[in-house]
């Protein structure tokens, strides 16, 4: 029936939002660390301040690291 089938299409579209979270949260924590990554190199002078800074600033305008 109608409510049957809209009763599923609200569970899908929980999944679906509960997944997309998930995701968005294991983007953030990988770029975190890249970030981390990032600045220790930086402080052991293996990549230089123009080199940490282009890198950070792709890090920080992306998507998941802005929410």
């Amino acid at each position: 029936s109608y409510k049957i089938f809209n009763e599923f299409v609200d569970e899908l579209k929980q999944k679906i939002e509960t997944k997309n979270r998930v995701n968005r949260s294991s983007l953030k924590e990988y770029l975190t660390r890249e970030l981390n990554e990032l600045r220790r190199l930086k402080n052991e002078c293996v990549i230089t301040s123009t080199d940490f800074n282009k890198a950070l600033h792709r890090i920080v305008n992306h998507s998941a690291y802005k929410d």
